[in-house]
């Protein structure tokens, strides 16, 4: 890795509307102090004060490179960002999340090793409001057949990018996100690179996900629950690429937590409704 000139890890941030955690971010990727790091952002049209505290950082942080693209959404930001990256290693870091104290240099150590192109996953700390730990994912068992049990187990898929890094190489093999995925992208290409990549699992906790009001996972799985019912699909056309010996039962076991979560989700809509009628009951209304 010494050979290439340049950073030798790109942190790319898609960011829209992010001015509650933007200087957080920048931050979290400052204080890793690694000379060998460049901070890729794209803003895709932020209307809350997020370009201008990005343009102040411009002038505090040297290794920060900023991509300004109205209307993009963070498939598209992610891949123009990946596009210009100077670094041989691709770390993915969303606004709202952060990485554990000395994350950065372990990865670029490790990575200094490692045959191209591989992907590699820590642990990823789920944290509710105020930061408080919810659980720690541990994503040991990274096969695809594996991963249709994710929603069954919380140590089964790898929660969110800031717990996993990869050779910028992988990009020519699986292709770049998929802009039609506005929610499930992280999903699909996951998938795609633990099915091309050399996977690697590392027992430390490097990400940390704000699973909290206000950010666009909380309202996809926990405000509405659409998440399940968006990754459904790309679960199962990422299940059919295995041999027939493993899909049958991996699909079997994912369609049948697929149903049990419907009828989960019938039955929540259903207290939910009768709540609305015994309230509009008491207060005299229909």
């Amino acid at each position: 890795m010494a050979e290439q000139a340049g950073p030798l890890i790109s942190v790319v941030t898609p960011v829209l509307n992010g001015a509650r955690f933007i200087e957080g971010c920048i931050e979290n990727v400052a204080n890793e102090g690694i000379e060998a790091v460049e901070h890729i952002i794209v803003d895709g049209g932020s209307t809350d004060g997020t370009a201008e505290k990005l343009k102040a950082a411009l002038h505090r942080y040297r290794h920060l490179r900023l991509i300004f693209w109205p209307g993009s959404n963070q498939a598209d930001s992610l891949n123009r960002a990946i596009t210009v990256a100077l670094g041989r290693v691709i770390a993915t870091l969303n606004v709202d999340d952060f990485y554990s104290e000395g994350v950065l240099k372990e990865v670029l150590e490790l990575f200094s090793n490692l045959q191209e192109p591989s992907f590699v996953v820590g642990n990823c700390r789920v944290l509710g409001c105020g930061d408080r730990v919810a659980y720690t994912s541990r994503p040991r068992n990274l096969r695809l057949g594996r991963l249709a049990l994710c929603g069954l187990r919380k140590d089964c898929f790898p929660l969110n990018p800031s717990s996993y890094f990869y050779h910028r190489s992988l990009h020519a093999r699986v292709g770049m996100y998929d802009v039609e995925l506005d929610f499930s992208l992280d999903v699909d290409f996951v998938m795609r690179a633990i099915s091309s990549a050399k996977v690697k699992y590392v027992n430390r906790d490097w990400g940390n996900f704000r699973l909290i009001p206000g950010t666009k996972t909380y309202q996809d799985y926990v405000t509405t629950s659409n998440g399940p019912v968006r990754v459904r699909p790309v679960i199962l056309r990422h299940l059919r690429r295995l041999q027939c010996r493993e899909r049958i039962p991996a699909t079997l076991v994912y369609q049948l937590y697929f149903g049990g979560f419907k009828v989960w989700q019938w039955y929540k809509d259903l207290r939910l409704r009768s709540f609305r009628k015994q309230r509009c009951a008491r207060n005299g209304h229909g």
